[in-house]
């Protein structure tokens, strides 16, 4: 019996590398990943990787990229009963005038960024709120500082990216008896609105 497709972009390291493990002996997994010579900022790329969704079951869309606005918009228009986990940030909620935010050149574009797919998949949801036909199940993960190789820099709590792919697999257990559509997930000791 054929296994049903995964998608993952950002696949090769941190939560997406945590996510392929984790599903490789349910799902036939399909990777995106730099590293492996997929540039997702290019058309042909992103084309590719909307095909390959279109017999999948599930899509985790991680890597970070002006692209990840785009391919979640795509991938939800193909009411294919797909499955659609957005790896999203926290920084959404950040003040954007915050003095550490100054120190950080990149961040106001990446804080921009994370700004425009949260406002992307809320106006995807309200879709899906107004159409019951609607069949694409799309969930906003909005994820604090993880404990992976990108975030090291960063001295604060961070998220271990094991116990947040076991929420990942309790979200999609849950399917039909609850739905998540947003989900918040931070770590205790740090405040979202944090100034520093």
């Amino acid at each position: 019996m054929n296994k049903p497709k995964c998608v993952i972009t950002g696949s090769a390291q941190g939560l997406g590398l945590a996510i392929r493990k984790r599903f490789e002996p349910e799902y036939d997994i399909i990777e995106y990943d730099l590293q492996y010579g997929q540039d997702l900022n290019q058309s042909m790329v992103c084309d590719q990787l909307v095909e390959d969704l279109k017999d999948s079951h599930l899509f985790f869309n991680n890597a970070h990229g002006s692209f990840q606005e785009e391919l979640t918009e795509r991938a939800f228009n193909l009411q294919n009963d797909l499955t659609i986990i957005v790896s999203n940030s926290t920084v959404a909620y950040y003040d954007d005038n915050a003095e550490w935010i100054k120190l950080y050149p990149g961040w106001k574009e990446y804080i921009d960024c994370k700004k425009k797919l949260n406002a992307k998949i809320q106006s995807l949801h309200s879709r899906q709120g107004y159409d019951k036909d609607l069949r694409a199940w799309l969930i906003n993960l909005k994820l604090n500082w993880l404990d992976t190789d990108q975030h090291r820099w960063f001295e604060h709590s961070k998220l271990d990216v094991e116990h947040v792919v076991d929420l990942i697999q309790i979200i999609l257990q849950g399917w039909p008896n609850f739905s998540i559509q947003d989900l918040v997930v931070t770590t205790p000791s740090i405040s979202i609105n944090q100034n520093e």
